[in-house]
């Protein structure tokens, strides 16, 4: 029966190992394709206002 709890605690914890190291590996992916994902948005709004203003003043 010791056994048994040694071998299910043992494997808990490789499980959790597992889980922090992928969560770091995902995490920090996502984290930077967030990044990008915002600068690309903030760069989409600065060349619409620009072509706004040159737009309206040309009018």
């Amino acid at each position: 029966m010791k056994i048994a709890l040694g071998f299910r605690f043992a494997q808990t914890l490789l499980n959790l190992a597992f889980a922090r190291f992928v969560g770091a590996i995902f995490g920090s992916y996502f984290r930077e394709f967030e990044k990008k994902q915002k600068q690309d948005q903030k760069q989409l709004g600065i060349r619409f206002a620009h072509e706004l203003f040159f737009s309206l003043r040309s009018i």
